[in-house]
């Protein structure tokens, strides 16, 4: 198969005060301020008969038909108060009289539409519209990408691309651009359809088939060069940017970390002796199979590239970047020869068959700054390290040494016959042990699992301890049920500050949970996340999910800054199997991120996520809670069709979109971005590293009564929204205007026959502060009758010259009183 993709529907500039007698009678009166989440909506009676589904983006109104594709994009009226539309009729020529639009992939959010007496209730959304078999072996899909109508053109092994016309009825001219992209002239401006990425398969992955857009007349087509049209099709990326790296083995990606300047460092593996290294690098010579960091910019190109091992296998199992720019590392290693560095605390290797290796390397990848060995006679095994503002390295795991090197005044110095976890202190020019100590309990195992590190110093760490007399102090919130554990160790390594099980009530026996991430926020409260085979694993009340669905169920809870009780815990995932094994806290909203693999079909997605469905393979996942785990505020899939994807590790930028690293399996489809650094995969298993886009998202919270102080947020607010004013609309009996700081009004003008059957009515209004949170003054509503329900959706204003949205809510609430 073939995939024409992918174009825009996209508004590149509107013209404002269009004279009357410059339009005509494709204009038509509608108001434009209401938006609805961008996600198809079911017509139940609110729209015209004609109409299956209807959708709306920053940029146009759309209304799917068995005849065509309807597009309403918004024209400036000079009359205050007025905003016309001019009206496009996308129709495809030649097409089946019966391939009418069908949706796919139902959301779990439903509409409700007041039109005075009128009431449609319970209309079901959707993330995708379908047409099937538009022309034989041709279908035509419609998805919302980052907020944009998006059509892709799917083609059959064997169906002809000369089949494919369509007609722009009420356009004013129809012209290719200079890049190839394809403009559609309106009243409203120019409609401009991005030149198509037309590819297909081949032998090394996804390949690039020459082709563009054909207009003759007002008649649109494509053209398309030599291909093999046998070759299965390939996913749209969901990425600002993504590449894979790798070569013809197995090199996934352990560990990603960001720098101060927007650089991404990520740490792995490597099988592959044409794994890419770059000149100048520390070491470009392939062992048997070696660690690996590479840099790439904010952009996603490749800085450097070096391998990091010796002559027997090692693996880069962490990485960190200090305030100079150096990568911070922790490895696994069998070499008795990997690189260590003149002055550092060990460089002799210890273990019977492994070691650690702890170090940095310099911004330029040329150099090691330290490297030093870690451990004792028996074995050692890593979990993650950290560094602190003063460039100090935090580093813990397990060993199983009697002779594992701590030091005096630790909490616990003597090894326990088992296995131990162990937490390791390290100063800036890896010469000296600040502190390390063992933690385990007498003559039973305990698994190290997860690291992170507090503003003030203290170390907290999660595992599993397999036994009920692993060390835990008064007043923790489980002293008993020893499924696992979350301590947490003084700035000095010498004393616990809280030490308690968390999970499922176990008494003894092997743990049935496992974690695998831990982050830390700006109060010492501490996120973890993991798995569980527990259908009793511990939940907290109004938690997002408290049903047990799957095999083994991904969970995230978060403990209060004393360790004596749980903030919240809550299942995330579906009815098969999860495995969260990344987190990342939002220092400004305090939003967790987890990322994580599922083989559930039904792992919850939200609008403006993207769901890859029914498909018999591991997906990985990218989800965000809100503070209180108690809503889902954003989860997607993503990755590729033919393989496997995991996600290992995550950072929260700035901007609030997230940089994700792992591994995929997939031969063909990995969605990586055009120009990236890697697009093909190239056997094995790659490794992965992009930035995936989060949609802003705002939401209303509370329910509206007579004089009572109301509260909206924006859940992923872009920092640069405070500040700003955000109102809140409600359909109620309708209002004609919103008001304003000093007593301003924008006056409206509502329609009954509105394009989804809204009437705006009262209005509420407040400043967004740099949280996200808007609190208006106590605000009567008009009376309603019991049991009445309010549609209601927030919008964020610019104020400071014309009023103007920002941006507004993809989700819709229902209220009840």
């Amino acid at each position: 198969m073939i995939r024409l993709t992918r174009f825009a529907l996209v508004v590149a500039s509107l013209i404002a005060g269009l004279p009357a007698e410059g339009r005509s009678q494709e204009a038509d009166t509608l108001p434009s301020l209401h938006r609805l989440a961008a996600t198809f909506v079911e017509n139940g009676g609110q729209l015209e008969e004609s109409i299956a589904f209807a959708v709306q983006t920053s940029s146009l109104e759309a209304y799917f038909t068995s005849e065509a594709i309807l597009l309403s994009l918004p024209v400036t009226d000079p009359e205050p108060g007025r905003t016309l539309h001019a009206r496009l009729r996308m129709v495809p020529l030649g097409a089946r009289e019966t391939a009418g639009p069908s949706a796919e992939r139902a959301g779990r959010a439903v509409v409700n539409v007041y039109r005075g007496t009128e009431r449609f209730e319970g209309l079901r959304t959707h993330s995708r519209v379908m047409y099937r078999e538009l022309y034989p072996g041709i279908d035509l899909l419609f998805s919302i990408d980052d907020g944009q109508l998006k059509a892709d053109w799917v083609v059959a092994p064997g169906a002809g691309f000369d089949r494919i016309r369509w007609r722009y009825e009420g356009a004013t001219g129809v012209a290719l651009g200079e890049g190839g992209e394809l403009v559609v002239s309106t009243l409203a401006g120019e409609l401009r359809e991005a030149a198509p990425w037309i590819y297909q398969d081949g032998p090394g992955g996804p390949e690039t088939i020459a082709g563009g857009y054909r207009v003759k007349g007002d008649t649109v087509g494509f053209w398309v060069g030599d291909h093999d049209p046998t070759r299965p099709l390939v996913l749209d990326p969901q990425f600002e940017w993504c590449t894979l790296i790798g070569g013809d083995s197995l090199d996934p990606i352990n560990s990603i970390a960001r720098d101060a300047q927007g650089n991404v460092i990520v740490g792995g593996y490597t099988n592959s002796d044409d794994f890419p290294t770059t000149p100048g690098a520390f070491d470009r010579t392939h062992s048997t199979g070696d660690g690996f960091i590479a840099k790439f910019d904010s952009q996603g190109n490749l800085v450097y590239s070096t391998f990091l091992g010796g002559s027997d296998v090692d693996r880069v199992e962490s990485v960190a970047v200090d305030a100079a720019g150096n990568a911070v590392f922790s490895a696994s290693v069998r070499s008795s020869d990997f690189p260590v560095t003149s002055g550092a605390f060990d460089t002799s290797f210890n273990g019977a068959t492994s070691d650690l290796a702890v170090g940095k390397l310099d911004p330029t990848g040329g150099s090691l700054v330290f490297s030093t060995f870690l451990g004792g006679g028996g074995y050692e095994e890593h979990t993650s390290v950290q560094v602190d503002a003063s460039g100090a390295v935090y580093v813990a795991g397990e060993t199983g040494s009697v002779d594992f090197p701590t030091t005096p005044g630790a909490f616990d110095t003597t090894y326990n016959n088992s296995v131990d976890a162990f937490i390791t202190k390290i100063d800036p020019t890896g010469s000296t042990l600040v502190f390390s100590t063992l933690l385990g309990p007498d003559d039973s195992p305990t698994f190290s699992r997860a690291l992170d590190v507090g503003s003030d110093g203290s170390v907290y760490v999660t595992g599993n301890p397999r036994d009920a007399t692993f060390p835990t102090t008064s007043g923790a919130y489980d002293r008993t049920h020893p499924d696992m554990f979350a301590t947490k160790i003084d700035p000095t390594g010498s004393s616990l500050v809280y030490s308690t099980f968390i999970g499922s009530p176990i008494t003894d026996g092997a743990s049935p949970s496992s974690p695998w991430a831990l982050a830390v926020d700006a109060s010492g409260r501490a996120v973890i996340a993991g798995r569980t085979s527990a259908a009793d694993f511990r939940l907290t009340p109004g938690a997002f999910d408290t049903t047990f669905a799957g095999n083994r169920e991904g969970w995230v809870l978060q403990l209060d800054a004393t360790g004596s009780s749980l903030v919240f815990s809550t299942f995330l995932g579906g009815s098969e199997s999860e495995n969260p094994s990344a987190l990342g806290i939002d220092p400004s909203t305090g939003n967790i991120y987890v990322g994580a693999n599922t083989s559930s079909p039904d792992f919850p997605i939200t609008p403006g996520g993207f769901g890859l469905g029914g498909l018999d393979t591991t997906q990985a996942t990218l989800s965000i809670l809100s503070p209180d785990g108690g809503r889902l505020l954003f989860s997607t899939l993503f990755g590729s069709r033919d393989g496997s994807d995991d996600t290992s590790s995550l950072a929260v930028l700035p901007n609030r979109d997230v940089l994700v690293g792992g591994r995929t399996t997939s031969s063909t489809s990995f969605p990586t971005t055009p120009g990236a650094f890697d697009e093909t995969p190239n056997g094995g298993g790659d490794g992965f590293v992009g930035q995936l886009i989060v949609p802003t998202m705002l939401r209303f919270v509370g329910t509206p009564a007579s004089g009572q102080t109301v509260h909206y947020a924006i859940d992923l607010a872009a920092p640069d929204l405070a500040g700003k004013t955000a109102l809140v609309m409600l359909s109620t009996t309708g209002q004609s205007g919103i008001p304003l700081p000093g007593g301003e009004t924008i006056a409206l003008t509502f329609d009954t026959a509105t394009a989804l059957g809204i009437q705006l009515g009262a209005f509420l209004q407040g400043t967004i502060d740099p949280l996200g949170q808007a609190t208006t003054a106590a605000t009567p509503f008009p009376p309603v009758p019991p049991g009445f329900r309010f549609f209601s959706a927030a919008a964020v204003w610019d104020l400071t010259s014309s009023p103007k949205v920002l941006s507004v809510t993809p989700t819709v609430t229902t209220i009840s009183q």
